[in-house]
């Protein structure tokens, strides 16, 4: 028996609330932090289960020397086409954005355009795993071609061209047996500290 099937096995739970739910395509759901325990069936169709958890978080750094340019800082869930995340290799990776949006990714109908300011860096940050998935461990390389920037004022404003990060190399390492157990005690000592859906604390 493995560490966390121990934890749920020896939980002790009261209360409960239930909710059917029947979604067409293409759907989402995310379910918020909360003082309870979930648990969801699907009972027709399929579905991709995104684990929440630490993002890998890209970090877009924009600096002007001069200025006369705008930027727009705009993020989305998911996440739009005005930046394309290029992965490498492809092997191992799962690109679970493209399969939601079905290769039609939203974009949004509204901007909110900055002027940068010449000493004034700006970041914008990006969650790569909110696009990919990883399957396999091993070093990965990414880089970010990027549309947000434009010249000229707001009014009059033209795109400055494609702009592209340098590329950043990572390592995805498994999770071993001590971090599984550790993660399985720390996800233990949260579900039994929190309060039951009757505000009561749970029996020790």
């Amino acid at each position: 028996m493995d560490a966390l099937t121990e934890v749920l096995h020896d939980l002790r739970l009261s209360g409960s609330s239930y909710c059917r739910t029947e979604l067409s395509s293409p759907w989402g759901l995310e379910i918020p932090a909360h003082d309870a325990a979930s648990f969801h069936v699907i009972v027709s169709g399929c579905a991709w289960l995104r684990a929440g958890g630490e993002p890998i978080l890209l970090e877009l750094t924009f600096t002007a020397r001069v200025p006369g340019y705008q930027i727009n800082e705009i993020t989305t869930e998911p996440a739009s086409p005005v930046d394309q995340v290029l992965l490498s290799p492809a092997k191992g990776v799962y690109c679970w954005l493209d399969d939601y949006s079905r290769q039609g990714r939203y974009s949004p109908d509204y901007s909110t355009s900055n002027e940068l300011q010449p000493g004034q860096p700006v970041t914008i940050k990006l969650p790569l795993n909110a696009l990919y998935r990883f399957d396999e461990a091993g070093r990965y390389s990414v880089h970010v071609v990027t549309s947000r920037t434009s010249s000229g004022d707001f009014l009059h404003a033209k795109p400055a061209g494609p702009l592209a990060s340098n590329d950043v190399s990572f390592d995805i390492a498994p999770m071993d047996d001590t971090d599984e157990s550790a993660e399985a005690e720390h996800l233990e000592s949260l579900i039994r500290s929190a309060r039951d859906l009757r505000g009561r604390r749970p029996a020790t």
